[in-house]
C-alpha cells in the first residue's frame, strides 16, 4: 500500500471516528430532553423557516444526517405536539410543516446546552484550528 493510499485510508477513519464522538457526545444533550439529533435536525429546519412552515420534501433536502422516512419523522414530532402539519392555502397538494408554541419554547430551552455541548467540544481547538478544519471539510464535501 502506497504512502498516498494509507494517508488517504486513516484521513477517512480519523473522520468517521471524529463524527462517532462528536455525535455521541451531543446525542447525549438531546436525550434530556427527549429528542434524537434528526428529530432536533427536523425542528432546527422548521424554526429556520419562519412561520409559513416547510413541506416535508425540503426537510429532506436540508438534513444533515439524512434519514429514509422524513414524513414518519415528522409525524412522531406532531405526536409530542412540537410540529403542526397544515395543507398550503396557496396549494392544497402541498403539506407544511410548522412549530408549535411548545415545540418552539423545546428549541429556545435547548439553545443554550447546544451551544454549550459545541462549545466543550471545540474547546480544546484554537478558533484558527476550528477555522481551518471548516475549510478542510468544505473541500472534502464539495469533492
Amino acid at each position: 500500500m502506497s504512502q498516498s493510499e494509507l494517508a488517504e485510508r486513516s484521513a477517512f477513519q480519523m473522520i468517521l471516528r471524529a463524527a462517532e464522538a462528536i455525535r455521541g457526545r451531543f446525542d447525549k444533550t438531546l436525550k434530556a430532553y427527549g429528542l434524537t439529533e434528526p428529530q432536533f435536525n427536523v425542528l432546527r429546519i422548521v424554526r429556520g423557516a419562519g412561520g409559513q412552515g416547510v413541506p416535508a420534501q425540503e426537510i429532506g433536502r436540508r438534513m444533515i444526517t439524512r434519514v429514509p422516512d422524513v414524513t414518519r419523522l415528522v409525524a412522531r414530532l406532531e405526536q409530542k405536539g412540537l410540529v403542526v402539519r397544515e395543507r398550503s392555502e396557496a396549494d392544497r397538494r402541498m403539506v407544511l410543516t410548522r412549530l408549535t408554541p411548545r415545540g418552539r419554547k423545546l428549541l429556545l430551552r435547548l439553545d443554550q446546552p447546544v451551544d454549550e455541548s459545541h462549545r466543550q467540544q471545540f474547546a480544546h481547538m484554537s478558533k484558527e484550528d476550528q477555522n481551518e478544519l471548516i475549510r478542510l471539510l468544505k473541500t472534502l464535501c464539495e469533492s
